[in-house]
Protein backbone atom coordinates (compact mmCIF):
# COMPACT_ATOMS: atom_id res chain seq x y z
CA UNK A 1 0.00 0.00 0.00
CA UNK A 2 1.43 3.43 -1.34
CA UNK A 3 0.57 6.28 0.44
CA UNK A 4 -0.70 9.45 -2.00
CA UNK A 5 -1.46 13.22 -1.58
CA UNK A 6 -5.30 14.13 -0.62
CA UNK A 7 -4.66 17.31 -3.17
CA UNK A 8 -7.21 17.47 -5.66
CA UNK A 9 -5.14 20.15 -7.42
CA UNK A 10 -1.74 18.50 -7.17
CA UNK A 11 -3.62 14.81 -8.56
CA UNK A 12 -4.94 16.78 -11.65
CA UNK A 13 -2.29 19.04 -12.37
CA UNK A 14 0.00 16.02 -12.78
CA UNK A 15 -2.59 13.88 -14.57
CA UNK A 16 -2.41 16.62 -17.25
CA UNK A 17 0.90 17.55 -17.70
CA UNK A 18 2.43 13.60 -17.71
CA UNK A 19 1.33 13.24 -20.98
CA UNK A 20 3.34 16.41 -22.20
CA UNK A 21 6.28 15.84 -20.66
CA UNK A 22 6.64 12.22 -21.90
CA UNK A 23 5.92 13.80 -25.07
CA UNK A 24 8.78 16.28 -24.57
CA UNK A 25 10.43 12.98 -23.15
CA UNK A 26 10.02 11.35 -26.56
CA UNK A 27 10.65 14.69 -28.73
CA UNK A 28 14.29 14.50 -26.25
CA UNK A 29 14.86 10.95 -27.91
CA UNK A 30 14.28 11.40 -31.64
CA UNK A 31 15.79 14.58 -31.78
CA UNK A 32 18.96 13.99 -29.95
CA UNK A 33 21.09 14.40 -32.74
CA UNK A 34 20.43 18.07 -33.61
CA UNK A 35 20.41 19.07 -30.05
CA UNK A 36 21.98 18.31 -27.07
CA UNK A 37 20.18 15.23 -25.16
CA UNK A 38 19.33 11.55 -26.72
CA UNK A 39 18.46 8.65 -25.69
CA UNK A 40 19.71 8.54 -22.01
CA UNK A 41 18.09 12.39 -21.37
CA UNK A 42 15.04 11.69 -22.66
CA UNK A 43 14.82 8.58 -20.62
CA UNK A 44 15.51 9.75 -17.81
CA UNK A 45 12.39 12.91 -18.65
CA UNK A 46 10.12 9.73 -19.31
CA UNK A 47 11.05 7.66 -15.88
CA UNK A 48 10.73 10.71 -14.25
CA UNK A 49 6.97 11.10 -15.16
CA UNK A 50 5.72 7.95 -14.70
CA UNK A 51 7.80 9.15 -11.05
CA UNK A 52 5.39 12.26 -10.70
CA UNK A 53 2.36 9.61 -11.29
CA UNK A 54 3.56 7.09 -8.38
CA UNK A 55 4.25 9.79 -6.08
CA UNK A 56 0.67 11.98 -7.08
CA UNK A 57 -1.85 9.01 -8.07
CA UNK A 58 -0.43 6.54 -6.32
CA UNK A 59 1.41 2.80 -7.63
CA UNK A 60 -1.55 1.12 -7.71
CA UNK A 61 -3.53 3.56 -9.82
CA UNK A 62 -0.55 3.85 -11.80
CA UNK A 63 0.02 0.36 -12.14
CA UNK A 64 -3.70 -0.02 -13.58
CA UNK A 65 -2.89 2.99 -16.07
CA UNK A 66 0.30 0.84 -17.39
CA UNK A 67 0.13 -3.06 -16.85
CA UNK A 68 3.07 -5.45 -16.81
CA UNK A 69 1.75 -6.55 -20.14
CA UNK A 70 2.09 -3.04 -21.72
CA UNK A 71 5.59 -2.85 -20.74
CA UNK A 72 6.72 -6.23 -21.72
CA UNK A 73 4.58 -5.48 -25.33
CA UNK A 74 6.83 -2.38 -25.51
CA UNK A 75 9.95 -3.76 -24.54
CA UNK A 76 9.76 -6.78 -26.83
CA UNK A 77 8.92 -4.11 -29.94
CA UNK A 78 11.95 -1.98 -28.80
CA UNK A 79 14.01 -5.09 -28.94
CA UNK A 80 12.96 -6.67 -31.92
CA UNK A 81 12.98 -3.04 -33.81
CA UNK A 82 16.65 -2.18 -32.30
CA UNK A 83 18.07 -5.83 -33.20
CA UNK A 84 16.32 -5.62 -36.76
CA UNK A 85 18.22 -3.01 -37.62
CA UNK A 86 21.45 -4.56 -36.94
CA UNK A 87 20.42 -7.65 -38.68
CA UNK A 88 19.14 -5.55 -41.80
CA UNK A 89 22.62 -3.55 -41.65
CA UNK A 90 24.47 -7.01 -41.53
CA UNK A 91 22.31 -8.42 -44.57
CA UNK A 92 23.14 -5.03 -46.75
CA UNK A 93 26.89 -6.17 -46.18
CA UNK A 94 27.94 -3.41 -43.52
CA UNK A 95 28.70 -4.22 -39.64
CA UNK A 96 26.11 -4.73 -36.78
CA UNK A 97 24.12 -1.60 -36.28
CA UNK A 98 26.40 0.27 -39.03
CA UNK A 99 23.94 2.54 -39.55
CA UNK A 100 25.88 4.68 -42.74
CA UNK A 101 24.92 0.76 -44.64
CA UNK A 102 21.12 2.21 -44.60
CA UNK A 103 21.66 4.80 -47.01
CA UNK A 104 21.97 1.95 -49.60
CA UNK A 105 17.94 1.21 -48.89
CA UNK A 106 17.01 4.80 -47.41
CA UNK A 107 16.41 8.20 -49.59
CA UNK A 108 19.03 10.07 -47.48
CA UNK A 109 23.14 10.47 -47.19
CA UNK A 110 25.24 8.15 -44.81
CA UNK A 111 24.71 10.87 -41.75
CA UNK A 112 20.85 11.45 -41.42
CA UNK A 113 20.60 7.42 -41.75
CA UNK A 114 22.65 7.47 -38.76
CA UNK A 115 19.88 9.67 -37.22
Amino acid sequence: MTRTTDDVIIKTVSRIFTPFIQIFALYVIMHGHYSPGGGFQGGVILGASFILLVITQGLDKTRRRFSQKLDTIFCSIGLLVYSGIGMLCLIIGGNYLDYSKLSKILPVLAPKARS
